[in-house]
């Protein structure tokens, strides 16, 4: 009795964090990567008890009460997690519209997306080995953007490319594609 009440509450806090990765995923940094093996080892363990619960459930003709809810939560832990991986709400159409979208993808797959959003703010997402958010707030004069950040000086838009300038180095630039770009005419 007490396992299957372990194991329950074991569902619940797996989906749970999955459910608010949204939150949390940006500030672990190096540990992400980490912490998304962890989750994937656990999704894998909770869908071999599923199917050990299955035996068990069909075993003692659906007679054990506490066994039938643990593994109809578990199936439906398991089959959620598995149709909606980054949790079912998305939080990100919650936030203010997107005015520009840049991103490049480097070696190892590694990405850098930047979104200028409605309401002068903006987020710059680093994915390689970790996840890393950076967000602040952003004024456009012309075609410069300049971002209040510790990290970003400027950023210029030309011929469909952002050119951020790192305050620690004038010569220290990222390079950014512009995908979408409702903020200013080309």
């Amino acid at each position: 009795m007490k396992t299957l009440q372990r194991l329950l509450v074991f569902a619940l806090i797996f989906f749970l964090l999955v459910n608010t990765s949204y939150f949390w995923e940006g500030k672990l940094f190096g540990l992400s990567l980490l912490v998304f093996l962890i989750l994937a080892i656990t999704y894998v363990v909770l869908v071999i008890i599923a199917v050990v619960q299955v035996v068990l459930v069909i075993k003692e003709r659906f007679k054990n009460r506490p066994r039938n809810i643990v593994f109809a939560t578990l199936l439906v832990v398991v089959a959620l997690v598995a149709i909606f991986p980054r949790g079912i709400i998305r939080y990100d159409l919650f936030e203010s519209e997107i005015l520009l979208m840049a991103q490049r993808e480097g070696v190892a797959n590694c990405t850098i997306n930047l979104k200028l959003r409605k309401n002068n703010t903006y987020t710059l997402k680093e994915v390689c080995f970790g996840i890393s958010d950076k967000s602040g707030s952003y004024e456009v004069r012309n075609d410069t953007i300049f971002f209040e950040s510790e990290t970003y000086d400027y950023g210029t838009i030309k011929d469909r490319v952002i050119t951020i300038r790192l305050k620690s180095s004038a010569s220290d630039t990222i390079f950014l594609p512009v995908v979408a770009n409702k903020l200013l005419k080309q």
